[in-house]
């Protein structure tokens, strides 16, 4: 029996073979910074805000209702805690990859607030006792320099913190921050003492200084260990020429922000701080993240499904 055969089809050697369809699911385009920012900053730090502002309430509410003034002290301690910490967390959740754990970032925090207030305080005073008084730009030399003490301990003797400004930046706003807090805490006891057990007035105080804070200490803290730690990292002329002029625009900020008292001043000192810490956040991120990193990952933010 024949079997019949048939010509094959003739093809052009520039005609592709077919292929089959590609059943695989698509990739989804990788969101957009401003996306990963409002997903992995801002919650976070709003349920931080809302959390210490509803504290706060029940605390005050607690208060007037009883009359007991045992919660005097857990009312400072929320009220000036509440929008500083707040802030520490947001800041946390920018700086990108850092080589701090949880642990020491708290203890730099706890020492480097109580340390730098201490030192401050007795600098001051004996300042103020020598001289007859204390100008402004005393005030804002000494209380910086206190507030770099202990990030600059850190940064001579635990060698693994010296990889990124971040590291730096992070330690300088939790120092600043607590530093910020104690003192509030105590502006807030004198005006409950000096108004005769005014809450009102107490809670004005801690409204306006737990508002400023972020623009203040925090923000001046964080730049001048950024500008520390980057003098550690170069070594080179160039970055601690580049601290001098940080610190002494950090005490200038300072101290023109204790010699003013208009509002709009406070607005503009502010939008500078500010404005200048998230710069710095951004190179900071820029420069440390490595290509294909979450830049808003830290050891504060573990990540997030999605």
């Amino acid at each position: 029996m024949t079997i019949a055969t048939f010509p094959r089809p003739s093809r052009d050697a520039d005609t592709p073979l077919p292929t089959a369809p590609d059943l695989s699911p698509p990739v989804a385009a990788p969101p957009s910074p401003r996306l990963v920012w409002y997903r992995r900053t801002l919650p976070i730090s709003m349920a931080v805000l809302t959390t210490g502002l509803l504290l706060y309430l029940i605390v005050y509410e607690a208060l007037t209702y009883t009359g007991d003034p045992l919660f005097i002290p857990a009312l400072i301690l929320v009220g000036a805690c509440t929008v500083p910490a707040t802030f520490a967390v947001y800041v946390s959740r920018l700086a990108g990859t850092t080589s701090i754990s949880p642990r020491m970032l708290a203890l730099s925090a706890l020492w480097g607030g109580v340390l730098g207030a201490v030192i401050a305080g007795v600098l001051e005073s004996d300042a103020a006792r020598v001289l007859g008084g204390l100008p402004a730009p005393f005030i804002g030399l000494i209380e910086e320099s206190a507030k770099l003490i202990v990030p600059l301990a850190l940064l001579l003797f635990v060698k693994r913190l010296r990889r990124t400004e971040a590291d730096g930046l992070l330690i300088g706003v939790a120092v600043g921050v607590t530093f910020a807090v104690l003192e509030t805490m105590g502006y807030a006891l004198v005006a409950l003492i000096q108004t005769q057990g005014n809450l009102h007035a107490m809670d004005q105080l801690l409204l306006v200084r737990g508002l400023l804070a972020p623009a203040g200490h925090a923000a001046w803290t964080g730049l001048a260990a950024a500008a520390l730690w980057r003098v550690a990292i170069r070594r080179t002329v160039r970055s601690a020429f580049g601290f001098i002029a940080t610190f002494i625009l950090v005490v200038a900020l300072h101290t023109t922000w204790d010699s003013v008292t208009a509002w709009p001043w406070y607005l503009a000192l502010a939008t500078i701080s500010l404005g200048l810490l998230h710069l710095r956040l951004w190179r900071t991120r820029h420069t440390a993240t490595p290509a294909g990193a979450d830049p808003t990952a830290s050891v504060l933010s573990p990540p997030i499904a999605a």
